[in-house]
């Protein structure tokens, strides 16, 4: 493979001379000369600059009359090298991730050195504090963020042409969520996206959220749970509870038998297949996001976004929630995962059925998200009603009710409320809430 300084060299040359000019300069000033490791490459770089600078052209004849005569044959082999000048963003964002490399190189051999040293004289502490700043620097240095429309259709193509392939539709499967009637609607979660589940307090937006990882991490995903409402044990219980259909009472009272040891024993080996980690102590974006950065999971579930702590405190509240879920979204395509948020609903308006206005102390996390899913509970008064008003497929009736009342059973609506790529709708489930256990019921509308 050619050397990236030299590719990146030539690209630049290459923009130029095929009359993109405003590329090409633009892509000059971007890089700094310590992007660069050979000595060639970091005089010709700066040249570029120097011609900008003056108004001249970087054209190849004007770069050879400009550089030292003794640049003049390595910018001869810089030349020769393959390129395409359709991927420039990805060879300058290519040339970034290599330096960095070299940067993080820098700063492990420094805390190496600093381990050296007496604890007096340099503490873990310090080491850490300085370790932490160096990285953060160096993560600072972003890749670039604008395409052309070239590249755009030429990747997008790329992108097309790959995912129809075999291997990548299985992939697809992978981000279905079990639950029928949402992947009807939905097609299943994707990476680089931030889905947010509403629901009022005790509907069952962490059940619904949990057994979404359950499929997922089923299915070979990597699930990262932070939670700001419950421990780690709580969450593995929940889990078990839905896997072994056992009464999450038993659990709460430690009334167990025989069978149900047995069957908390086989969840407890059916879990530990699931590739999970949970984290209960991240207070901030900031926190959860070190964490996505070392794990890279597939997707994270955050229960849920009031009870992070803001990091800006001198905002009003609404714009320290809007500023959170911007931040996740940011996260989310920054680090090609899928982040589900969970959300608190206006209690004032626990009967109504939920909408964007329904979101507790901001709407920001609404406009934020790629998907909106609520979960509505109609009073046992107007089930009935409410559902042959609006789903003529399915009949409930009050021996229904009292059978839902009897098996600590609750009939919800699941509403897809947005979808920034396809449509919206809603469907009927099961709440099966001893085993926190949604079940689709008819279709949807």
């Amino acid at each position: 493979m050619n050397n990236i300084e030299h590719v990146v060299i030539k690209t630049i040359v290459m923009l130029y001379e095929d009359k993109q000019i405003q590329k090409a300069n633009e892509a000059s000033l971007e890089l700094k000369t310590e992007f660069f490791s050979k000595h060639a490459c970091i005089k010709i770089a700066t040249t570029f600059k120097q011609l900008i600078k003056q108004n001249k052209p970087l054209d190849r004849v004007t770069v050879i009359n400009t550089i030292d005569t003794d640049i003049v044959p390595a910018f001869g082999e810089i030349m020769s090298c393959q390129i395409d000048i359709l991927k420039a963003d990805n060879y300058i964002n290519i040339l970034k991730d290599a330096y960095k490399k070299r940067e993080i190189k820098k700063a492990l051999d420094k805390a190496s050195r600093d381990l050296e040293l007496s604890i007096i004289d340099n503490p873990p502490e310090r080491i850490i504090s300085s370790l932490r700043a160096d990285i953060e620097k160096i993560d600072m240095i972003k890749n670039s963020e604008v395409e052309d429309i070239e590249k755009v259709l030429y990747d997008s193509w790329l992108d097309l042409e790959e995912s129809t392939k075999d291997n990548n539709l299985k992939e697809l499967e992978k981000w279905k969520t079990g639950i029928n009637g949402l992947d009807n609607l939905l097609g299943g979660l994707r990476r680089k996206q931030l889905t947010l589940i509403g629901a009022h307090s005790g509907i069952g937006k962490t059940a619904l959220a949990l057994q979404i990882g359950l499929n997922l991490t089923s299915n070979g995903l990597r699930g990262f749970v932070v939670s700001k409402e419950m421990d780690s044990k709580e969450l593995v219980r929940r889990m078990i509870s839905n896997l072994r259909r056992i009464d999450s009472n038993k659990f709460k009272w430690l009334k167990l038998d025989e069978n149900d040891w047995k069957s908390i024993l086989d969840g407890h080996h059916q879990l530990a297949r699931n590739k999970f980690t949970f984290d209960t102590k991240s207070q901030t974006v900031s926190d959860i996001e070190r964490w996505i950065k070392r794990l890279k999971p597939d997707f994270t579930i955050i229960d849920y976004i009031q009870l992070l702590t803001p990091e800006n405190k001198s905002e009003s509240r609404e714009q320290q929630i809007s500023g959170i879920s911007r931040n996740l979204k940011r996260i989310a395509m920054a680090e090609d995962t899928s982040i589900i948020l969970l959300t608190q609903l206006n209690e004032n308006e626990a009967t109504g059925r939920p909408s964007e206005r329904s979101i507790r102390e901001s709407r920001g996390p609404y406009f934020d998200s790629d998907n909106v899913i609520f979960i509505y509970r109609p009073k046992p008064e107007i089930l009935e009603k409410y559902v042959d008003e609006n789903y003529s497929n399915l009949k409930i009736d009050s021996s229904h009710i009292k059978y839902a009342s009897d098996s600590k059973m609750d009939f919800v609506e699941i509403i897809l409320d947005k979808q920034r790529n396809g449509a919206t709708g809603a469907f009927m489930a099961a709440n099966k809430k001893p085993y926190y256990l949604f079940e689709t019921i008819g279709g949807s509308r």
